[in-house]
């Protein structure tokens, strides 16, 4: 058995295929004799391709976290993933076995199909991008080390979240990298699930709602 998550989001019925591209940047340069030599650079990044449906009625092959949802929660949820722009976890797990996929990914293209003829069920088409995290460096022309630019930053021990922050956000300002909010996450989850449950949310989505005047530790 397969499972299918985006971020938090548990997909009701996991899709029969998918596709992953993973894309090459060596650059091939030919040589006065004529010969050719291949030089290897990092990776492109990786896109993956699939459709899901998103049933509006709870069939026997779906499965569900909490309780039937119908599509338009499905189909909603991925929106708002979409228009926030952050990074997410995409994880394909298979029962009784270790991830065979698991990436930080962003939400590149997202559509969706309603089909009357099958009560208003809705497919969803979705292309995901992974995301590769990045942080400047600085080269000390004295010893002639590199070292990241935020290796003297001063991070206060905490933080109060204030209006329009995310984690991203948060981890990008104090960190100097935004894709580090998973580690921000992981050491205030149990301060954000419980301001997500009262602001009446089953939960925050690893922490895709956070609330303004919630202290964070960093």
């Amino acid at each position: 058995m397969y499972l299918f998550y985006i971020g938090n989001l548990l997909l009701p019925v996991t899709p029969s295929s998918y596709t992953l591209k993973e894309k090459n940047r060596n650059r091939i340069i030919s040589l006065v004799n004529g010969n050719e030599v291949s030089l290897p650079e990092t990776a492109g990044l990786c896109e993956i391709g699939f459709s899901a449906l998103l049933p509006m009625v709870e069939y026997p092959f779906s499965v569900y976290e909490g309780g039937f949802k119908d599509g338009i929660y499905f189909a909603s949820a991925l929106r708002s993933m979409k228009q926030t722009a952050l990074p997410l976890g995409f994880k394909i797990l298979r029962s009784g076995m270790r991830s065979s996929t698991d990436m930080q990914c962003v939400i590149d293209e997202l559509s969706f199909k309603e089909d009357a003829e099958n009560g208003g069920d809705i497919t969803c088409n979705i292309v995901l991008r992974q995301y590769r995290g990045y942080a400047s460096a600085v080269i000390d022309t004295d010893s002639g080390s590199v070292k990241t630019a935020d290796t003297d930053r001063q991070i206060p021990k905490s933080v109060k979240v204030s209006k329009g922050d995310t984690l991203w956000t948060v981890a990008k300002r104090y960190y100097g990298d935004g894709g580090r909010y998973p580690e921000l996450y992981a050491k205030n989850a149990d301060i954000i699930e419980s301001c997500a449950k009262q602001h009446s949310l089953p939960c925050s989505e690893n922490g895709r709602y956070i609330y303004e005047g919630t202290e964070l530790v960093l």
